[in-house]
């Protein structure tokens, strides 16, 4: 678990932040703390599809949500 520490300090510093993760996996383990930490830093969670290799086996979808993400940044 983050320490609420980190957690202020992250949010006195934002200029821009999201977390991200696996959009089509509700059970992922690292789904739940991150969208709990995006929602504390009032962030926003991306979904993106697929796991680790997405930006390999869908590059080009992938990329579009980066950019989407990058634009709302």
């Amino acid at each position: 678990m983050i320490a609420l520490e980190i957690l202020v300090g992250l949010a006195a510093g934002m200029d821009a932040i999201a977390l991200a993760g696996h959009a089509d996996l509700r059970h992922d383990p690292y789904r739940r703390p991150c969208t709990a930490i995006a929602a504390r830093l009032g962030a926003e969670f991306a979904g993106f599809p697929r796991g680790h290799l997405a930006p390999m086996e869908l590059a080009v979808p992938f990329a579009a949500g980066l950019r989407d993400v990058f634009g709302r940044l």
